[in-house]
């Protein structure tokens, strides 16, 4: 794990020269670069190494005896270090609000999934064989056999029934919309047996992606926490509709706007950080220092607010963060006073008047 850790930060480092807050690769490039790169360093061989599954907890009839606390904390905090540096969020940010911003499962999920993929298809080999020879194996301290039930409490095991369990799930789908022969011969191809695996395990880690983050809206209501953009959207891939196109200064500033964590005086971590106790604007004093306050209300920002309501039309704070973020996120880059970003005002998309530049395919 250790090892994992210190190759991926390596790689982080190396990034630092072409991914930044202001310039850089986009998005979506930094996406491929997280998936391509680092996620395929990470998961390489889980099948053999991660033996947990995230799915079920010890309580329910998860997993013994398999990776502990301390591993998987540690693989979500590299997930963490991963998340902060290509999203380039600001500090604070929840993980599970960077995960749904980028579209990324969470990791102990992800790796789920690419371990069960493997298992899945070896499911019923020659090697799979031997799992149940080594049910029973001589322990050479006591002299006598194992207990073939505590042997089946072994993670190895434990995992091994769970793949038998959606290789059936999966013939039992699979077979309802082909005939007999057609089902047989699609299953003996690796490629098609291969590709309803894939698609099967993605459904299962997906789902629970989405009632984790669910738990999480739940919980951040009950304890009375704001509730930003990103906590009223459904975790999905649409999210990534909305900063297609967007430089990189935007996609931070978007980031920003979406999770509710910029440098300003709604926010009371950076307040804290910074010795600030008034969180009153300080452009015309009279309402609380918000992103939704400088776009839709802010009295001393009349004059500039002509330039984004002539862009986007109606001023509507939801349609502001979603459908018109590549607008709304230049127009806060010029007049929200933001430090980070005054070396790049000069930059002719940051200029107003202006109209739309990017025009996405946008998916309720």
């Amino acid at each position: 794990m250790h090892f994992v850790q210190r190759k991926v930060r390596v790689d982080l480092a190396n990034f630092d020269r072409f991914v930044a807050g202001t310039w850089g690769a986009n998005y979506i490039q930094r996406r491929d670069l997280y998936k391509g790169k680092l996620l395929a360093k990470i998961g390489y061989a889980a099948a053999a190494w991660f033996l947990h599954d995230p799915t079920k907890t010890e309580l329910e009839g998860g997993i013994r005896w398999g990776l502990t606390k301390v591993a998987t904390h540690m693989l979500e905090q590299l997930q963490r270090e991963i998340l902060k540096s290509l999203t380039r969020a600001r500090a604070f940010t929840p993980s599970i609000a960077m995960e749904n911003e980028f579209h990324v499962l969470p990791i102990l999920l992800k790796l789920h999934q690419l371990a069960m993929n493997h298992r899945c298809r070896q499911y019923g080999s020659a090697d799979y064989k031997l799992l149940d020879e080594a049910l029973e194996i001589k322990d050479p301290y006591r002299g006598c056999t194992q207990d073939r039930k505590e042997m089946a409490m072994h993670p190895y095991a434990h995992l091994r029934a769970l793949a038998g369990l959606h290789v059936r799930t999966i013939r039992e789908e699979e077979q309802h919309s082909l005939s007999e022969p057609a089902f047989a011969e699609s299953w003996a191809d690796p490629k098609k047996r291969g590709e309803w695996i894939k698609k099967f395990n993605f459904r299962v880690v997906f789902h629970h992606a989405n009632i984790a983050y669910k738990l999480y809206l739940n919980l951040r209501m009950l304890s009375r926490q704001p509730m930003h953009p990103t906590h009223k959207a459904d975790f999905g891939d649409h999210i990534l509709q909305y900063y297609v196109g967007l430089k990189p200064a935007q996609t931070t500033m978007g980031i920003g706007l979406r999770t509710g964590n910029l440098p300003l005086k709604s926010n009371w971590q950076w307040c804290q950080m910074n010795g600030i106790t008034d969180n009153r604007c300080p452009l015309c004093e009279k309402a609380v220092h918000t992103a939704e306050h400088l776009l839709c209300h802010c009295t001393a920002l009349e004059t500039e607010r002509g330039f984004l309501r002539s862009a986007v039309g109606r001023l509507d704070w939801h349609s502001l963060v979603t459908k018109d973020l590549e607008i709304t996120t230049a127009w806060a880059i010029a007049f929200f006073g933001i430090d980070q970003f005054k070396w790049c005002l000069d930059d002719k998309d940051f200029q107003f008047p202006r109209g739309r530049r990017v025009h996405i395919s946008f998916r309720n």
